[in-house]
């Protein structure tokens, strides 16, 4: 055996054994995808803001630009003619209203 091959070879035993005892596939949580504990690190939200202001596609972009600048995996969907932006997977409302308040919107919770 090449001396190349042992970090892999160890690897793929030690991958194995972690298997093996039914906690998942990452060794080095200690903890199997299916456990509530591995879905502890943060909670996300799902909410909705009234911008009066927002009248074009361009404030849409605006305003979806500023939303993941805090919150980089969240999902913006907007409604022009009722002025009403969703937001899915953000952690925090309030640094959401802050960025779009910051970008020169006025926001209002629903």
């Amino acid at each position: 055996m090449r001396k190349a091959c042992l970090p892999f070879l160890l690897f793929d035993m030690g991958l194995m054994q972690h298997i093996s005892r039914g906690l998942g596939s990452r060794p080095d949580d200690g903890i199997g995808y299916d456990s509530p504990m591995h879905h502890r690190s943060r909670e996300f939200t799902m909410f909705s803001l009234t911008i009066e202001d927002m009248t074009c596609q361009h404030c849409v972009a605006s305003i979806t630009r500023a939303v993941q600048g805090v919150a980089p995996g969240a999902q913006v969907t907007a409604d022009l003619t009722a002025h009403r932006v969703d937001v899915a997977q953000a952690p925090d409302q309030t640094a959401v209203e802050r960025a779009i308040t910051q970008a020169g919107f006025s926001v209002t919770p629903l």
